[in-house]
């Protein structure tokens, strides 16, 4: 049977489990224990999302947006749609198997431990969890992300507090999607009011679930022939259409539909209401509980704060990417410009600038500011960006110019409806030197032949260019013997540089002057006007 989630991170958590467990991990120094458990120990690993560029907030905020549209409809009850979603981020994420074997070396740190790494790189469990709490909150799904106590399984996981009654555990790093069913084992651990908990976490089933090396490998296989055999394909249900699902493919190349393949209804039935409490998302596992068998630890961090879709309808994004999310609010409202909310770029090119003020001049057209989340036409925050104009609602005030390293940086300032001012930098990258050079050639023509019409002189025969870039134009600028002007018998091809010496024109030794500009491209800058004189004999 094609398995319902491609486990991208599933079994190599085992390694860093305490030898409490059946088998015992390679004794690792002091310092590496120190790095591995130290590094998460730290708050600021659940704050990532609040350190993404106002840019990255907006693709990882549509892509979520755009997902859940997809994934979710109102038909469906609350707990189809964490089931859905939790299906979608396990197949979507690619695990980083490197930062997490190397002891989360922040060297090697780009984006594990937020969404955007999620979504768009690579994962360890607290990016998983933080993105699969960032998709819940914005289908209106209460969830929160969870810390395990390092001292026995340094490891985050999502804590749903109230699906009908009950509780849920949800490991998307795992697999695992557990219902918390008992009030005798994890309750007492949790600081409720610390982690804004307002439900029991009550569970009597959080056991992390592992095959057991060289024993259960083998029964492993013989369950996944035996299902290959008893599955029928026809009774599958698709829940997302085919034009859908192209444009959603996860990072593997496996379509989202693919992980449907055990249609909510069953899984509900046979797992959500522990008729089989050993099913999970797709492989049997062994049981064994976690840390010492039995007790169960927990950590519970207060990022983000229990989220109320009523206070703040489809304002999900502000506690989940603002660490003042009030404050971020208020400047939204009320248009006060601040870099948390603004988004400043230039245009991917290069420029052809010679001095500070035309740099000046550059800016004035080409930046692009926009602020996001912005105000729709109701005054009401919404997850699209607004564009600013200059000189109507913002000007600037150019602060620094690094002509070496292209670093500019500026302060913005709000004008009209906009208050507030901020300092910001952008790049503006010169274009490099015209490399063009000229080289004259001489050429003869028989006075015969100009008795009675004109010849054309093919520029490749009398000038030599090398360095040119894509766009050229030619000018004559004279034509004289002995200092007397013939400029009237010659012509040339403002686009392609051929001269054409007319009929009538008398023997002798002609010095014609031809301008020559290159435009340059997208590297290289325009030429100034360069002179070449050839030497044309009519004998």
């Amino acid at each position: 049977m094609t398995k319902l989630i491609k486990k991208t991170a599933a079994i190599v958590f085992l390694f860093a489990i305490a030898a409490t467990f059946i088998f015992t991990a390679p004794t690792a120094s002091a310092e590496e224990d120190e790095c591995k458990s130290g590094v998460h120990a730290d708050i600021s690993t659940f704050e990532k999302n609040f350190d993404l560029t106002v840019a990255q907030k907006m693709e990882v905020i549509d892509k979520i947006e755009t997902t859940i549209s997809i994934l979710t409809d109102n038909d469906m009850s609350d707990l189809e749609k964490y089931y859905r979603l939790a299906l979608w981020a396990n197949d979507r994420v690619t695990y980083d198997h490197d930062f997490w074997s190397g002891g989360y070396n922040f060297k090697y740190y780009r984006h594990q431990w937020d969404a955007y790494g999620a979504l768009f790189d690579k994962s360890v469990c607290a990016g998983i969890s933080i993105l699969y709490a960032n998709l819940c909150h914005a289908a209106d799904l209460p969830c929160k992300f969870v810390r395990t106590d390092p001292k026995q399984l340094d490891h985050t996981i999502n804590y749903i507090p109230d699906i009908n009654g009950n509780a849920y555990y949800v490991d998307v790093t795992e697999n695992d999607f557990i219902l918390s069913e008992k009030a005798n084992s994890f309750a007492p651990m949790i600081d409720k009011e610390f982690a804004f908990i307002q439900k029991d976490c009550t569970d009597g089933t959080f056991e992390y679930r592992y095959t057991v090396p060289g024993v259960d490998d083998i029964a492993d296989t013989e369950s996944d022939d035996k299902k290959n055999e008893e599955d029928d394909p026809e009774s599958k249900k698709d829940y997302i259409k085919d034009d859908e699902v192209e444009e959603y493919e996860s990072r593997s190349g496996t379509k989202i539909k693919e992980c449907f393949e055990t249609t909510y209804d069953q899984w509900f039935k046979t797992y959500a209401l522990h008729q089989d409490t050993s099913l999970d998302f797709c492989d049997p596992y062994v049981e064994l509980g976690s840390g010492t068998r039995g007790v169960h630890r927990a950590s519970y961090k207060d990022f983000p704060k229990q989220f109320s879709a009523t206070e703040k309808p489809g304002l999900w994004f502000l506690e989940d990417f603002y660490k003042d999310p009030e404050d971020i609010r208020s400047k939204i409202e009320n248009r006060v410009i601040d870099k948390q909310i603004m988004e400043v770029s230039l245009p991917d090119l290069k420029v052809d600038c010679s001095s500070v003020k035309e740099i000046e001049e550059y800016l004035r057209w080409a930046l692009d500011v926009e602020m996001f989340p912005s105000l729709d036409k109701n005054n009401q925050i919404v997850t699209n960006e607004s564009c600013l104009a200059y000189n109507t609602d913002y000007t600037f005030t150019l602060d620094s110019y690094n002509e070496k390293t292209g670093k500019t940086t500026l302060t913005i300032k709000g004008l009209g409806d906009y208050s507030g001012e901020f300092k910001t930098s952008v790049k503006v990258v010169k274009k490099l030197a015209n490399p063009m050079k000229l080289k004259a050639k001489g050429t003869t023509l028989k006075y015969k032949k100009l008795k009675n019409k004109a010849l054309t002189i093919k520029r490749s025969e009398v000038i030599g260019i090398s360095g040119a870039k894509v766009s050229l134009s030619f000018e004559l600028a004279s034509a004289k013997k002995n200092k007397k002007s013939f400029k009237k018998y010659f012509s040339i091809e403002p686009d392609v540089g051929d001269i054409t010496v007319k009929k009538g024109i008398k023997k002798g030794t002609y010095k014609v002057k031809v301008r020559i500009k290159d435009y340059g491209d997208s590297d290289y800058a325009e030429s100034a006007w360069k002179s070449v004189t050839i030497k044309v004999v009519v004998k």
